[in-house]
């Protein structure tokens, strides 16, 4: 009596782990309480009632079927409930130098930080290369987060949903969470993070480039434009808009984030004033500049100065002089976390903090050049005796111990404009800062999907050698060979 109690107890919890995992596929921990019992419950039955059948099969030969398909009902029911189970946790390893079958760092601070149920629709053609694909990417996000919850769908094979999302081409993504929809094309971890974050961002963020004194023009598409950056920022769901304060009469209040661009001309008395008004109610500032001439005022207002002479590194992008940093290690900071991607700064200046610290106020480096380079002087790209060599700070940030107001200053903002936003990490550095200035923490947009390119950094002292060695050396080299061949055979 009580095997059979047992038996269909274990029955009901199995069923029950089926249909919570079909409706509340989320609802990971209660699966696998539901499932892992009704599979204990009926395991026991299925021991203890094996021994009874086959005593029972000896007598009554006509009820051997019967109980021998029921007992294989009870056992692969069993072998589901198990494979219910390992679903729900299971691991991955992704043995690839690239890591093709995982997330990018950005992603996977994306998949994490996930809070609620999101569901992510693919509709494509079954079978085909970009269908594998879509599910090995939501597979890694899944893996991530159990609150992401998705599907694949053949788009010809589902009219219905296709008409319920406006599905019209193949290969595209539907995010939905909290009753808002997305919609993207392409299965790529790009598009799909993306989607994620403005499904799950809990607010519209509103950003303001400033203008009217000869800033970088994010409605610019040429070479020192910022239109990719602002591009970049209202796809992750920002609303970004030029700001002129006279114009404007100040900062609007629901501004989250100021950005300032490398400013030609200095600022009105009267706009100082509109800029003090905002930071003391919290506000946000993103500064850029390129020359020590720029904000002066604006930047000892918060205890900031710039190096008079540019920063010249030897580490720095194949092909160029010094004049163009390269960075692949960062302090360890909450703004920057473990970002990691090689980020270059060209025609950068150090921007510090003043040797007379403001009462109150605080500093933390976020970027530095190598222990190599210096300040150069005369601009030969060779480091002389008068010139400094040490630690050079590239970006900064400031706030306050009284005021809610935050700062982030850059030496240089060519690195965010369309001639360098795709160069290594430039774009995702650009939006990682501009993340943490808004309260999102590690949440920024991720960049273009991998590849399998694996960049390779050149020293001036190696360039040297390589102009040398590839006109000269190699067919010296090849020569002599020649020559060598050709006397082994004379003589023979």
């Amino acid at each position: 009596m009580i095997n059979k109690i047992l038996g269909i107890l274990g029955l009901t919890l199995g069923i029950s782990a089926l249909l919570v995992g079909s409706f509340y596929p989320a609802q990971t921990v209660v699966i696998v309480i539901l499932a892992l019992t009704g599979t204990v419950l009926l395991s026991i039955f299925f021991i203890t009632h094996f021994e009874a059948l086959k005593a029972y099969s000896k007598k009554r030969s006509s009820h051997l079927r019967l109980n021998t398909a029921l007992m294989v009902v009870f056992f692969l029911f069993i072998v589901v409930l198990l494979n219910l189970i390992v679903r729900q946790y299971y691991f991955r390893y992704d043995m690839t130098s690239i890591g093709k079958f995982s997330l990018s760092q950005q992603g996977e601070t994306v998949a994490r930080g996930i809070e609620s149920e999101v569901t992510v629709d693919f509709f494509g053609v079954e079978g085909n290369a970009e269908f594998r694909r879509a599910q090995e990417l939501f597979e890694a996000y899944r893996y991530l987060n159990k609150n992401v919850i998705y599907e694949l769908h053949d788009l010809d094979r589902s009219p219905l949903l296709a008409k319920k999302y406006d599905v019209k081409e193949y290969g595209t993504v539907i995010v939905e969470s909290g009753g808002k929809v997305f919609k993207g094309s392409g299965v790529d971890e790009q598009t799909v993070t993306n989607l994620l974050i403005r499904a799950t961002r809990k607010s519209t963020m509103t950003i303001r480039f400033l203008g009217g004194h000869g800033e970088k023009d994010i409605s610019d598409e040429g070479r020192s434009g910022y239109s990719a950056i602002a591009g970049r920022l209202k796809d992750v769901g920002h609303t970004v808009d030029s700001l002129n304060l006279i114009s404007a009469g100040g900062v609007p209040k629901d501004t989250d984030l100021l950005i300032i661009v490398s400013p030609e001309a200095d600022f009105s008395a009267e706009e100082y004033e509109m800029m003090s008004e905002y930071r003391g109610r919290g506000g946000k500032f993103l500064v850029l500049i390129d020359s020590p001439e720029q904000m002066v005022n604006f930047l000892a207002s918060f205890g900031l100065k710039t190096s008079e002479f540019p920063v010249y590194d030897p580490i720095n992008v194949a092909g160029t002089d010094p004049s163009t940093p390269l960075i692949k290690k960062y302090w360890e900071n909450p703004v920057i976390g473990d970002f990691n991607l090689t980020t270059v700064f060209p025609g950068v200046h150090e921007v510090r903090n003043t040797r007379i610290a403001l009462k109150g106020f605080s500093y933390e480096f976020l970027i530095r050049a190598s222990y190599d380079a210096w300040f150069e002087k005369n601009g030969d790209g060779i480091m002389q005796k008068d010139e400094i060599q040490g630690i050079q700070v590239l970006a900064i940030k400031v706030a306050h111990e009284d005021e809610l107001m935050k700062v982030i200053a850059f030496g240089d903002s060519d690195f965010a404009s369309n001639a360098y936003i795709n160069v290594g990490g430039n774009g995702d550095l650009f939006l990682v800062v501009t993340s943490w200035l808004l309260g999102e923490g590690g949440l920024a947009q991720v960049s273009a999907p991998k590849s399998e390119f694996i960049p390779m950094f050149v020293t001036g002292e190696q360039a040297r050698l390589l102009k040398i060695l590839v006109p000269v050396g190699i067919p010296l080299v090849v020569i002599i060979a020649g020559t060598v061949v050709w006397y082994r055979r004379r003589t023979l």
